[in-house]
């Protein structure tokens, strides 16, 4: 949805990234309050204890969901800055050493 909006306002690229989180956030905002409304249909209009606690437990369960998700981020970011600082090392140890004949389908 993002690339028709862009296709439409011409942004910076320093832009994007804001346009990106806008889209993101009026989705979830439009999903929310269907999913809202399709459970209070379900429902009714009486809310019970059962009913608060099970929203207090499922409400705990995305946080810790969310720190997973930010924590395996995380980790995955750590994880490519090993292999780009080893990818780094290795074409800086092939160049010094003029290593270009001993890597294959190079032209």
């Amino acid at each position: 949805m993002t690339p028709l909006v862009n296709a439409r306002l011409p942004l910076t690229p320093a832009q994007l990234p804001l346009l990106f989180f806008a889209v993101f956030f009026v989705i979830g905002f439009l999903l929310a309050a269907l999913m809202r409304g399709a459970v209070g249909e379900i429902t009714g209009h009486r809310v019970g204890i059962v009913d608060r606690a099970a929203g207090a437990f499922l409400g705990a369960f995305r946080v810790v969901l969310l720190a997973v998700l930010i924590t395996l981020i995380y980790c995955v970011c750590e994880i490519v800055s090993k292999i780009e600082t080893l990818i780094y090392c290795v074409c800086k140890i092939v160049n010094q050493h003029n290593l270009y004949n001993f890597i294959p389908y190079h032209h």
